[in-house]
């Protein structure tokens, strides 16, 4: 196998959920916002908007909006994080990018946009998490106030999160199938 810094860092990233109460400096966060944009996108569209939250009262009231919502879920394990007062969706991370898409847009190139996003910060000793999860606090009554409070251009609806900063933990890797190939020759 080849290896190489990039690929590297592919192997070693992992979801973290436990983070250090530093935060990330402005240039961090610039350099990881240019990789986000700098990911390749269908017909150069770049159809994502980064919102970047660092004001940690304005996290916790959106993690609690996220309890609201995940208690009128239909599943399960979904309602039981949202009867626990103490799940925090975004795991106390100091920042927390809020990634959003234009109308009509799958999500195909926002998820290139995270994926460069969140290598970029293993590859500087950051930790991350990519969440849907949180996107329950909209279908609650609270969660039309944190979307206000979120000011998203128009045109744009949330899509995804990703939790940043600095690990509180270290997650072994979680094993892979590498027998999902054929080679077709």
């Amino acid at each position: 196998m080849i290896l190489n810094e990039v690929i590297q860092t592919m192997f070693e990233r992992r979801s973290v959920r436990a983070y250090q109460a530093e935060q990330l400096s402005d240039e961090q966060l610039d350099t990881l916002l240019r990789c986000a944009i700098s990911a390749p996108s269908a017909r150069n569209a770049q159809p994502w908007h980064f919102t970047v939250l660092q004001d940690s009262k304005l996290i916790d009231d959106f993690a609690g909006a996220f309890r609201e919502g995940a208690r009128r879920s239909n599943e399960e394990w979904i309602r039981k994080l949202g009867e626990n007062p103490d799940y925090h969706v975004f795991f106390h991370a100091p920042t927390v990018v809020l990634v959003s898409a234009k109308e009509g847009e799958s999500g195909f190139n926002l998820g290139l946009a995270v994926q460069n996003l969140v290598l970029a910060a293993q590859s500087m000793g950051l930790a991350s998490v990519i969440l849907g999860l949180p996107l329950r606090a909209f279908e609650g009554d609270g969660g039309r106030e944190i979307l206000e409070r979120l000011k998203l251009p128009a045109g744009f609806r949330p899509f995804m999160c990703v939790s940043l900063g600095y690990p509180d933990q270290a997650p072994e890797a979680r094993p892979r199938n590498f027998d999902v190939v054929d080679w077709i020759r």
